[in-house]
């Protein structure tokens, strides 16, 4: 009975069933007992014949293959990959919209946590410096710009107005062509000669185009954030003015998917050295210059992008500043 029992699909318990199958296999010229009998009682057994017969064997095996067939269960890994993924809810029309904007936005946060580091921004521009200077396509860095009009009418739901408008507008120029049949021949006949090939290298200029415009702007902006970060420090308003303008355009540029983990992987690296390295200072201050460790969260977390703090402390002739200065 346990034999058959783990042959018999997990979802079956229905007394009358297994009956049958035992009713079905003991048919067949095979005993079925409750459990397995020794070797003594195979041999001393009459039934010793029907045991061994590798026909009955046979029949039970495809009685046994038939009630797996019609219950479900197989061993196919093909058909049981597919009832596992049919067990699987498919998602719906709404659960795919949640999904995207998800996405979207997790997408948001990278562009604002790299448009947050200069050094990124750079990195973004000497890109598009590449561009400029045809070193490499467009598309690999940024797929679109993204027209901030077009993104709030699709968050106030009115999108379909605007495409409403834009099709009305052709409908009335096709009403227009109808007039002449001569220029819509001609004008059909133009379109049917024009490659895919050609239509791609005329959206990808355009693409291009306005890609070098948009970071037109970032630059610029880009510029005044140096000066104002040289002038002043990262708090400053002028340096938070022009570092949110920066992070507001580059949220209308769809970079490639690619682009955004290099630039992401970038950063990591970048605030992997940083606090390497501020690892490597508070072990100097601490462990062999032996500063005060009260002072030194005091004075140097305030200070930390503060490049002179160094010759600053070695300036206020405490007892660890001569210690110091062999470090500098």
């Amino acid at each position: 009975y346990s034999e058959i029992n783990d042959a018999l699909p997990d979802d079956m318990s229905d007394a009358e069933q297994i009956d049958n199958i035992v009713s079905m296999i003991a048919g067949l010229g095979i005993q079925v007992t409750e459990q397995a009998p020794d070797a003594e009682e195979m041999l001393m057994s009459d039934n010793t014949a029907a045991i061994t017969d590798d026909d009955a064997v046979a029949e039970a095996e495809a009685a046994l293959s038939s009630v797996d067939s019609e219950f479900g269960r197989t061993t196919d890994p093909v058909r049981m990959y597919m009832r596992e993924m049919g067990q699987v809810d498919l998602l719906t029309r709404e659960d795919e919209i949640i999904i995207a904007k998800k996405i979207e936005n997790a997408l948001k946060n990278m562009v604002q946590a790299i448009s947050a580091c200069p050094g990124s921004i750079a990195e973004i521009l000497e890109l598009i410096q590449r561009i400029r200077e045809d070193e490499i396509k467009v598309d690999e860095v940024v797929e679109a710009i993204i027209d901030p009009n077009e993104v709030l009418l699709n968050e106030l739901g009115l999108g379909h107005l605007e495409t409403a408008s834009s099709s009305s507008t052709a409908d009335s120029n096709v009403s227009d062509d109808d007039d002449s049949d001569d220029s819509d021949d001609d004008s059909d006949d133009e379109e049917e000669e024009e490659s895919a090939e050609a239509i791609a290298a005329t959206n990808l200029a355009e693409l291009r185009q306005k890609v070098l415009d948009h970071f037109d702007l970032i630059q610029a902006d880009y510029d005044k954030m140096i000066a104002a970060l040289s002038k002043h420090d990262s708090r400053h308003e002028d340096y938070l003015k022009y570092r949110d303008a920066i992070a507001s355009k580059l949220l209308e540029v769809r970079f490639g998917t690619r682009q955004i983990e290099s630039l992401s992987n970038s950063l990591r690296e970048k605030v992997d050295n940083i606090r390497k390295m501020e690892r490597e200072i508070r072990d100097i201050c601490l462990d062999r210059v032996h500063m005060d460790r009260d002072y030194f969260i005091h004075y140097f977390l305030p200070q930390i992008t503060n490049l002179n703090w160094v010759e600053e402390e070695i300036a206020k002739g405490k007892v660890w500043s001569d210690a110091l200065d062999r470090f500098r």
